[in-house]
């Protein structure tokens, strides 16, 4: 079972705050879907295996290798990714590519390219490049490091679905399973019992070279985000190069840290991207401190395996869900603290740690601190996209996604996407604020006589329902008008201008890209206001508290706070017998 495609998009598009009744409705059911339905039904039909019919058996590790698709389909595949152009193709050519490669969508970030005058002279590129919104917000007297920073840095990696093989000048292959030694003979795993899906790179000369530019690129873009002066850089899921032959490229990244000139004076907290190694998939966390040598550096594991796309790994020793508390320079230049959470990928997916991540959520918030979830992805679905505004929306943190399949990214702000809702300077979203708020004070205007004509007509169930509803618009009267006021003032100090920046790139300008290598537009830049977090943050714990009828219960602020509070009292009395 599978939501409406981007159902929740179409509801938040048009009610951004969920203030209509019908949306608030929608959105529960969809809600209840999306974490109970949806993020199951993946695995939820069963594999019948009959022990005496081999025929039944789970497919051998080693199948048969599709063939290769034809020059002509390849070449025009590989244009597509390095010229971020949509490739038109029929069902036979489309089949053929997902047989054998992680297949991506090059057109995903077309929208950061320049736009071609020769077809529309008027045109206006959908993003500033990020030092021409810098002079234009320096202008205003504004200054963009007065933000906080997010760079998301959506570089390519190809993977092909074949053990050891690659048709498309991909990065990296499936592995062969790990050597369990003698099998025992008839049983259905033939492989035994380590068989881990993972990826591995691919060993060939062109490789090596490739191998290269990857690692180049990825320093160069850690770099550039650094020397910008970002406090979050998050690079994708598989986007960290393996070693070779002794390279270890997580000591070249820590020096790219040190950017020299006015990022120095900048704390840094990087997500360098996740591999495969050995039995896990693990990201790379460094952290420098302003003022501070060395750096801090940890692995992140991720805890969850997507299934869907053949991955089978082994999650870390703890049984907790690690954050990482980190300081960042506010708007007057000091330093406060946010907890930042990397949730990779599939991690978000599944039910268990979703879960997780919304309880854990709770408890942050609680000590009034921001939270950042950090979503580096590598994901061929566009529901998963959209389920992160769920995650986003039931916790009020700030969810990051980068995908290093297309290069794509977003961003949700308590269920608010930056880019979309914010998009149009805010004016969108305070016409809906001004329509929403007319219609409550006509709503609790006409009260008194609908409420008193249901109790005549002997409805006393629609009479409750609609005191209800002309309580709520009361009480909800005020918070509204503050929203509208406070967003008002960000919206006219520039607050909204250029939340979302990207970097220049002559050869993305004049289409002259020989890979998809080293292409500066990858890094997407969010530029958000601190006072405009605030703002979306306290609205939604407000508007919450007030009425969160339509969200499933199990999700209710107060109830996640009622069973933290009981684990803690579990884990006093466990850890005093």
């Amino acid at each position: 079972m599978s939501p409406k495609k981007n159902a929740v998009d179409e509801i938040f598009r048009d009610d951004p705050l969920l203030l209509k009744a019908e949306s608030q409705a929608a959105y529960g059911k969809e809600l209840l879907e999306n974490v109970l339905l949806m993020r199951t039904s993946k695995f939820g039909l069963p594999r019948i295996v009959d022990l005496h019919d081999p025929a039944t058996y789970l497919p051998s590790p080693n199948p048969e290798q599709p063939p290769q698709p034809t020059p002509d389909l390849a070449k025009r595949y590989l244009q597509s990714i390095i010229l971020r152009e949509k490739l038109n193709l029929t069902q036979e050519e489309e089949d053929a590519l997902k047989r054998v490669t992680v297949m991506s969508r090059g057109e995903r970030t077309t929208r950061r390219l320049p736009p071609e005058k020769k077809k529309d002279p008027k045109a206006k590129p959908k993003f500033q490049t990020h030092e021409k919104a810098k002079a234009a917000l320096k202008k205003k007297n504004i200054d963009i490091d007065s933000r906080l920073r997010i760079a998301a840095v959506g570089t390519r990696v190809r993977i092909s679905k074949l053990i050891d093989k690659a048709y498309l000048d991909e990065d990296l292959c499936l592995a062969k399973p790990l050597d369990a030694g003698q099998a025992i003979e008839g049983m259905p795993d033939r492989a035994g019992i380590p068989e881990l899906g993972r990826t591995r790179r691919l060993q060939s000369p062109e490789s090596d070279a490739r191998w290269k530019r990857w690692k180049d690129t990825v320093c160069s873009h850690i770099k550039t985000a650094a020397a910008s002066g970002c406090q979050i850089i998050a690079l994708p899921e598989f986007g960290l190069p393996p070693e070779v032959d002794g390279d270890h490229i997580e000591n070249q990244i820590r020096d790219c840290c040190f950017p020299g000139g006015d990022g120095q004076h900048f704390s840094h907290f990087i997500f360098a991207g996740s591999r495969h190694e050995g039995g896990s998939n693990r990201g790379l966390v460094i952290y420098h401190k302003q003022g501070e040598k060395p750096h801090r550096q940890e692995w992140h594991y991720k805890l969850a395996s997507a299934r869907a796309l053949s991955e089978n790994i082994l999650g870390p020793r703890s049984d907790k869900y690690i954050t990482y508390k980190v300081d960042v320079k506010g708007s007057d230049g000091k330093s406060f603290p946010i907890h930042v959470t990397p949730a990779i990928c599939f991690d978000t997916f599944d039910p268990s740690t979703f879960l997780s991540l919304v309880r854990q959520s709770a408890t942050i918030l609680a000590t009034q601190t921001s939270h950042i979830i950090l979503v580096p992805s590598f994901n061929p679905s566009d529901d998963f996209v959209e389920l992160l505004r769920d995650l986003s929306f039931l916790t009020g943190a700030v969810v990051v996604y980068v995908n290093s399949l297309h290069g794509d990214a977003r961003v949700f702000i308590a269920g608010c996407a930056v880019g979309a809702v914010l998009d149009g300077g805010g004016a969108t979203l305070l016409a809906k604020m001004e329509e929403h708020l007319d219609t409550m004070q006509a709503v609790r205007k006409a009260a008194p006589e609908d409420i008193d004509r249901a109790r005549k007509s002997g409805d006393r169930h629609l009479a409750e329902q609609l005191r209800k509803r002309s309580t709520l618009y009361r009480d909800l009267t005020p918070v509204l008008k503050d929203l509208r006021s406070s967003l008002k003032d960000v919206i006219d100090r520039g607050g909204l201008d250029h939340i979302i920046t990207v970097e220049f790139c002559q050869e993305c300008k004049d289409k002259s890209h020989t890979d998809d290598y080293g292409c500066n537009a990858d890094i997407l830049y969010y530029n958000l206001d601190a006072e405009l977090l605030d703002i979306l943050k306290l609205w939604r714990h407000t508007y919450i508290t007030l009425d969160e009828s339509f969200i499933p219960a199990p999700f209710h602020y107060k109830r996640l706070l009622q069973a933290i509070d009981e684990d803690e009292e579990r884990n006093v009395r466990r850890d005093s017998n």
